[in-house]
């Protein structure tokens, strides 16, 4: 916790993760077997969880922003620089 208080780095996020993925899910599905109401419990954390990407939905919409972002960038150098080397050749 006091790792992760001030924010989590990436490799705090992947640690995360995998430790959900290896340690609590398998853990709760285990848990489901023992009576209807740890089930009804665990179950309804999953629904609030939605898809497994909702956990990953603004780093998501970063990325994707962020690669139209330099796509777009990329494709005005480009087309500048064509513009450039036919005023004066030179080597970009």
């Amino acid at each position: 916790m006091s790792r992760i208080e001030n924010g989590l780095d990436s490799g705090d996020e992947i640690a995360v993760t995998t430790m959900f993925d290896k340690d609590v899910n398998p853990l709760f599905e285990n848990l489901k077997s023992f009576n209807s109401s740890i089930k009804d419990r665990i179950e309804k954390y999953y629904s609030k969880l939605g898809p497994y990407d909702i956990l990953y939905k603004r780093r998501k919409d970063f990325e994707e922003s962020l690669l139209t972002l330099i796509s777009s960038l990329s494709a005005l150098i480009e087309e500048e620089e064509t513009k450039a080397q036919i005023i004066i050749p030179h080597y970009f």
